[in-house]
């Protein structure tokens, strides 16, 4: 919003003038007094009148006078200038922030319409107003231009969520510097094929499609994909929309996170459980075996070792409902 200048008109020097002024009369000034004091008795009225220093002393005298009484003026200016200027300004103040008031309660209707959402929009360094109008569905096609390319990171982030974003708007913002921008355009429903592979080559959207995407295939291909990073293979164990296909790649890694997130994942086929209650780990065993998914015959493989007591705490820890503990 408009703000009032905080520096305050200052004027000419007057004072600094008037100083100088009588400075340089100074010296016909004086001898003016040296008459008045009687130092000069043999010099006669008549001669100091006539003399050419007359003039300059009287306009010397004049100026002293004057820079007495500027002095204290121009401090009693300048500190009245200023307490105009902070009227003003609290007046502008109060006036912003009605309006603001104003625009708010205008576009967190969802009927707002396009006029306040692009004023909210351009409301300057009030951020708050500007995320409400990058996520609102109505914002504008050309006020959406416009935040594309916001400086503020805060209105990106915002913006990518907009439902109403075009394709080509979303092409821009999944080539966005920031790589959080870039993670939730390659979620959005209307992003292009080619532009969410290219996203899926990047180490964050990677990881961040991988927990939060809902695309089965994409998801297998993502899973599929040749040394592939701990912390997407832990997603993709974690993401429910991972299907029995995009788990079969992971029940194999070599860590140990991710075979445990297999195990437990609802999506887990008995075919791929069988292959993890024979796992190395005794726990990530336990999760398959305890699975509703897994076969009695697998699971019996690993209740085998386990002691009645144990058996027990494991009915009461899933509730007597998983696999063959069940019955």
């Amino acid at each position: 919003m408009s703000s009032v200048d905080s520096t305050a008109k200052k004027g000419p020097p007057y004072s600094s003038i008037l100083v100088l002024l009588a400075f340089m009369f100074g010296y016909p000034a004086l001898l003016t007094g040296f008459k008045l004091g009687g130092y000069l008795s043999n010099t006669s009225w008549e001669t100091i009148l006539a003399a050419p220093l007359l003039v300059p002393t009287v306009i010397g005298v004049v100026m002293l006078v004057l820079a007495c009484f500027q002095l204290p003026a121009s401090i009693l200016i300048d500190t009245w200038r200023k307490r105009e200027t902070h009227k003003k300004q609290l007046a502008q103040i109060d006036q912003d922030a009605a309006l603001d008031r104003s625009i708010l309660a205008a576009i967190m209707s969802p009927h707002a319409t396009p006029f306040a959402l692009d004023l909210a929009a351009d409301a300057g360094n009030q951020i708050t107003l500007q995320i409400l109008a990058a996520l609102h569905p109505s914002c504008p096609q050309d006020t959406r231009e416009r935040l594309l390319q916001h400086p503020n990171v805060l209105i990106r982030r915002a913006l990518v969520f907009n439902p109403e974003l075009s394709t080509e708007q979303i092409e821009a913002l999944s080539k966005d510097s920031d790589s959080l921008v870039q993670a939730n355009a390659s979620l959005h429903p209307k992003i292009t094929a080619s532009a969410l592979d290219r996203l899926l080559k990047l180490a964050d959207p990677r990881r961040y499609y991988a927990l939060h995407g809902s695309d089965p295939e994409r998801l297998e291909a993502l899973a599929a994909q040749e040394d592939l990073p701990i912390e997407v293979a832990v997603a993709l164990a974690e993401n429910p929309s991972t299907l029995a296909g995009g788990l079969l790649y992971l029940v194999r890694s070599s860590h140990l996170a991710v075979r445990q997130g297999v195990a437990a994942h609802p999506n887990a086929t008995g075919a791929i459980l069988g292959i993890l209650v024979h796992d190395e780990d005794k726990e990530t065993a336990l999760l398959a075996s305890t699975h509703p998914h897994a076969r009695p015959a697998d699971a019996k493989v690993v209740l085998e070792d386990q002691s009645p007591e144990d058996i027990e705490q494991l009915r009461q820890d899933f509730h007597g409902d998983f696999g063959v503990l069940g019955g």
